[in-house]
């Protein structure tokens, strides 16, 4: 599967060596498998009180959390484009 994968990642980047490539998968791989740990870790705690939370400070919680994410989100993608 993996060499599928880089086949398919060898059309779209010819020119990118073999070790670029395989870096370049498996670093999107982890951020895959960080993002699905991440909403699977905290989906159901984050929705069942983000429910039960109706106070402004509640609403300001719900706003923060929302900013937290994306901040990592960015914040992950560029460390990995930095690293590469």
């Amino acid at each position: 599967m993996f060499l599928d994968v880089l086949d398919v990642a060898r059309a779209f980047l010819p020119a990118w060596p073999d070790w670029a490539l395989e870096v370049l998968l498996a670093m999107t791989a982890l951020l895959i498998l960080t993002s699905a740990l991440v909403s699977f870790y905290t989906g159901d705690a984050e929705n069942s009180s983000k429910q039960s939370d109706t106070t402004e400070d509640g609403e300001k919680h719900i706003r923060f959390d929302k900013f937290r994410k994306q901040y990592l989100g960015v914040y992950l993608v560029i460390m990995l484009a930095d690293w590469m």
